[in-house]
């Protein structure tokens, strides 16, 4: 079984390469906070933010991951726009899509598939023989105490 240190650097190498590098916080291991989409057009302007914190928590041997996805649209649009969404117990998948024209008749196209994110982090946990589970509120992904 991997220790705690070894996961933790497996994780953020991982999602590294997912193009989302975490950092580390005081209150978790782990903590990704990101623009993931920030497109603007002629008179409109997109964006999809994302924030997850991880912890490690030894004694249960069990990555705790929590994450938040807000979404934010202004202006007028031109374009279209797609989000397909599944759960899997607590842990929703989406991916989000979009093609918006701007005043100048450029397309502007964006692919995200945000539930790569929680896949990766849990399979690195299973692969060390730790455990994955979803948290539903922040402070349930974060280090105990004060």
């Amino acid at each position: 079984m991997m220790d705690k240190h070894q996961l933790v650097a497996v994780i953020a190498e991982r999602l590294e390469g997912l193009g989302v590098p975490p950092e580390a916080d005081h209150r978790a291991d782990l903590v990704v906070k990101r623009e993931i989409v920030s497109q603007s057009w002629g008179l409109g302007k997109k964006t999809i933010s994302y924030e997850c914190s991880i912890w490690a928590d030894e004694t249960a041997h069990t990555v705790f991951m929590w994450e938040k996805t807000t979404e934010a649209s202004r202006g007028l649009s031109f374009g279209a726009g797609s989000s397909s969404c599944s759960q899997s117990g607590k842990q929703v998948h989406r991916k989000v899509s979009g093609i918006y024209y701007g005043a100048d008749g450029q397309a502007h196209k964006f692919n995200v598939d945000l539930g790569a994110i929680p896949k990766t982090v849990k399979a690195a946990a299973e692969g060390a023989e730790w455990k994955f589970a979803v948290a539903v509120r922040r402070e349930q992904a974060q280090h105990p105490g004060p």
